[in-house]
């Protein structure tokens, strides 16, 4: 027919053959697409074990599979973008960009999103409150010999001796050592205690192993975050300030030669060396001893330390903190030869020597400047001074290195700088701040040095263009002066009540017999104010009951606004009133 091409014989096939070819291409096409299937399946498969995921963001090319964990909450501290969770299989982190009230420590919870890089987490997390779950089995601090390799972010447990106790950047942090293991537990919730008060005790801590990291972000130990004290239990010694007892004789100090033993000592210093070594004798006897801190003291302060008997043949006492007594002893103009080249020379003149106009020529940091105020602080590697420049001020910055050639004064409280030819020749960085106690803020050597310190900010006042404000440290008030010119726009609505802290100039207060009776302090700039914790929202909108006031509160740690609300029942005028509420005989 038309149309239809005819057969030809080589074209004839059986029905079977026909199909068996057909059919062992579809087999093999469906053998490779359940193979490929699973492949994506298994690259796609949703990661639900804490230690999987972890291990899944080493590799770039995990990021954004997507994730579903259901972990207890073992630490959660939203101001630092911090969160925790452990499931049985070990810890992870997970960067928290917003604050979610619901994640408490010990809730169960499960978290959703995408993998991100370690130090993310979870990219855009969700989280869903299924309950409260247990916390798990603490494990011991690896070593940090081998950071690279370390299982962070799990829950774990430290024990040994608190080597030192402060408060560092708004977390109480406590220096825990065992053996050679040294440990910084930061503490998100202490209770009312001086971090004094710690040094010594023996303690045992849960907490979050994390990665410490150095100024240059590199990572250089492991710290461990702790929500609250509950997770501190404290071995058998009351805890009290161990400065309280009378200092040991050395000789009893080190009859027993008990390493790491925790001992109280007093004495003179006869020599501060490089390293933060400092050399004290007591008359009979002469120790080496590390200091804990940056402390700059002079020979013949009369001092009280705490420290920890050394094993080490170079020093017998290490990690030690240091109240000075007493100020070195002066000198007097015949021990003065030629000009007084460092500001330690000058600042340890005798009144009497320092009203004769020795020759002064020093060069320095300027680490505060106030033309309006003709105020003007240079600091070089000894001591800080204050230089008189009511006769005109020079054109400086901050962080100016300066040549300073002038001539003594006595001062009002300690000897200055007078009469200066200031000239710069160069910029630098401002003076690494020592980490100084509350008990050595007030030693006569931190007069006119660059200090830091955290506080909590009770009033805020403006003078003309003059800002100042009040910065309570636990229950002492300092007032904290800037430049007439600096623009305090930015932070002035914010620090009311809020927890800082600040860079600057340690300056004294003092009475017509030269005597210190307070201290205050010169903040150069706001770029030197760093507002840790913003006020607490509830201070100033809950009304307490007086009595809560009243209650014992040995250290006035309490020391955020309170909202009261009651009758005046009398006036200091303009000062104080007394306030009673209806409940009799709460004043």
């Amino acid at each position: 027919m038309p149309g239809i091409p005819r057969r030809s014989p080589h074209m004839k096939m059986s029905q079977t053959q026909l199909f068996s070819m057909p059919r062992w291409c579809l087999l093999v096409c469906l053998i490779s697409l359940v193979a490929g299937c699973k492949n994506q399946s298994r690259d796609a498969a949703i990661l639900d074990k804490a230690e999987a995921t972890r291990l899944a963001a080493t590799n770039p090319g995990n990021y954004g599979r997507p994730v579903r964990i259901q972990g207890v909450v073992t630490y959660c501290d939203p101001e630092w973008h911090l969160l925790f969770l452990q499931d049985d299989s070990g810890g992870f982190f997970v960067d928290l960009k917003d604050e979610v009230p619901e994640l408490k420590v010990g809730r169960l919870v499960e978290v959703s999103g995408k993998l991100a890089p370690g130090n993310r987490g979870i990219e855009e997390p969700r989280f869903r409150v299924l309950g409260m779950a247990p916390m798990p089995a603490p494990q011991a601090l690896p070593p940090k010999s081998d950071l690279a390799h370390t299982r962070l972010s799990q829950w774990v447990q430290i024990g040994g001796t608190v080597r030192a106790a402060a408060v560092e950047d708004g977390r109480l942090t406590l220096t825990v050592t065992n053996g050679e293991q040294r440990t910084k537990a930061r503490i998100l919730k202490p209770n009312q205690v001086r971090p004094i008060d710690y040094v010594g005790a023996e303690v045992q801590i849960a907490g979050v192993s994390a990665a410490a990291v150095d100024e240059n972000g590199i990572a250089n130990g492991i710290q461990v975050f702790v929500s609250s004290m509950e997770q501190v239990e404290l071995g058998g010694r009351i805890l009290s300030d161990p400065f309280s007892n009378k200092p040991q004789s050395m000789v009893v100090a080190f009859d027993r030669g008990e390493t790491g033993k925790l001992v109280h000592l007093g004495g003179t210093v006869v020599e501060q060396k490089p390293g933060r070594v400092l050399i004290i004798g007591d008359g009979t006897s002469k120790v080496a001893v590390v200091l804990a801190d940056a402390s700059r003291l002079a020979p013949g302060d009369a001092v009280e330390l705490l420290g920890f008997v050394s094993a080490s043949g170079a020093y017998q006492i290490e990690d030690a903190i240091v109240r000075i007594i007493a100020p070195p002893t002066t000198q007097g103009e015949p021990h003065v030869t030629g000009a007084l080249r460092t500001i330690r020379e000058l600042k340890s003149l005798t009144m009497e020597s320092a009203a004769k106009d020795l020759s002064v020529d020093v060069r320095g940091t300027v680490t505060y400047i106030d033309p309006a105020s003709s105020l003007l602080f240079v600091q070089d590697a000894t001591a800080g001074a204050y230089v008189d420049v009511h006769r005109g001020t020079p054109e400086v910055l901050l962080g100016d290195i300066v040549h300073v050639e002038g001539f003594s004064g006595p001062g009002d409280y300690a000897p200055i700088i007078t009469q200066p030819t200031v000239t710069r020749v160069g910029h630098g960085a401002l003076p690494k701040p020592p980490t100084l106690s509350l008990q050595t803020l007030a030693a006569r050597n931190n007069d006119a040095g660059w200090v830091e310190i955290v506080g909590i900010v009770h009033s805020v006042s403006q003078l003309g263009s003059q800002h100042s404000f009040k910065l309570v440290v636990a229950g002492n008030s300092y007032a904290v002066q800037l430049p007439h010119a600096e623009d305090t726009t930015a932070i002035q609505d914010r620090l009311l009540d809020a927890q800082i802290k600040i860079g600057g100039v340690c300056g004294t207060v003092f009475n017509e017999k030269r005597q210190l009776v307070g201290l205050k302090f010169f903040v150069p700039s706001t770029a030197n104010i760093e507002i840790l914790e913003p006020a607490p929202e509830e201070s100033g909108r809950i009304v307490r009951p007086i009595i809560t006031l009243l209650r014992f509160d040995p250290l006035n740690l309490s020391i955020h606004r309170a909202k009261v609300r009651g009758a005046v029942t009398g006036k200091t005028p303009g000062k104080a009133f007394m306030c009673r509420m209806r409940a009799p005989g709460y004043t």
